[in-house]
């Protein structure tokens, strides 16, 4: 398994607006900020501003709490919060006091999960794989990631270089691509700017019913000083 020793990554704010099928839906705010000596908050805040995504009010907010203290990244908490009108969907996972394991929450199950370090959330992963970009690591990334209360291993390679035409004009980009055992007809590609400190500037992704749900950045920023 790939050690990912943390290479420091400046604090960011990523907007990137995001559609469905070629339609929009609203804007992904993408952060990192380090909340305090050696903890980093990585979060993610989809507002639905376009057609039946904003009538519905859709939101989708994604928060990682991460630490490094053993060279690589891995979380001490994280959350995943998806409201659609009425319905509200909450997903959690929490290290535990006594650092035994963690313990993952949905709506239909409670689960503990043995400690071990480098443990990602499938939110975290991009961190990681910016942090070991600007390392000059690859071409295969391979992270231990905690998925509906089950460990899997997500396991990316580079695909390539391409330059894009995006709001912030042209960018030289490395493709990313995800590897699954089994696609099941799903594909996920991101694309991260040589130019920007390999941050995401593109991110796709095919799911098993055929849609293509795309984010492509709007703006990139450096992210506002705590307190």
């Amino acid at each position: 398994m790939q050690a990912h020793a943390v290479k420091p990554v400046d604090p960011f704010v990523l907007k990137l607006q995001v559609t469905r099928n070629g339609t929009a839906l609203g804007v992904n705010t993408v952060e990192l900020k380090q909340s305090k000596p050696g903890v980093w908050d990585f979060t993610g805040a989809i507002k639905g501003t376009d057609g039946l995504a904003m009538l519905a009010g859709a939101t989708v907010n994604e928060r990682s709490v991460l630490t490094a203290a053993k060279g690589e990244w891995e979380i001490y908490s994280s959350s995943l919060e998806t409201k659609v009108a009425w319905r509200r969907d909450v997903k959690t996972i929490a290290l535990q006091k006594d650092g035994a394991g963690y313990l993952y929450k949905d709506h239909k199950k409670t689960v503990t999960i043995p400690y071990q370090s480098g443990l990602l959330d499938q939110h975290s992963v991009t961190l990681a794989l910016i942090s070991d970009l600007q390392a000059g690591k690859g071409p295969v990334f391979k992270y231990q990631t905690i998925v509906k209360g089950k460990i899997e291993t997500y396991t990316f390679r580079r695909a390539g270089e391409q330059t894009l035409d995006t709001a912030l004009g042209r960018l030289d980009t490395v493709k990313i691509e995800r590897v699954r055992q089994t696609a099941n007809g799903k594909s996920t590609l991101i694309w991260f700017a040589k130019d920007k400190n390999f941050l995401p500037v593109k991110f796709q992704e095919l799911n098993a019913k055929g849609d293509m749900i795309e984010m492509k950045i709007i703006a990139i920023n450096p992210s506002p000083p705590v307190g």
